[in-house]
């Protein structure tokens, strides 16, 4: 059986109601959160961020994983 023939035999099962809430959950996930602040970036926006980086990767001012993470350590008092 398939994923869609799965599906769909799930869904003829299930009474009106639950097929409604199914429903809404899924344009739930379709609708896009304003206040979640991990919204898709356009390719413009990601090159304009890799620019910004690079120049200040070159620039010096960038931390080394092992500095970042002793802060982390230090400021959560992870030992």
């Amino acid at each position: 059986m398939t994923v869609l023939e799965n599906t769909m035999s799930m869904l003829e099962m299930m009474s009106d109601s639950d097929v409604l809430e199914v429903q809404n959950y899924a344009k739930n996930l379709l609708i896009k959160d304003t206040s979640n602040p991990f919204q898709p970036l356009t390719r413009g926006q990601i090159m304009h961020d890799l620019k910004i980086s690079t120049e200040q990767f070159e620039n010096g001012q960038y931390s080394s994983a092992d500095e970042v993470h002793r802060r982390i350590r230090d400021r959560w008092c992870i030992r």
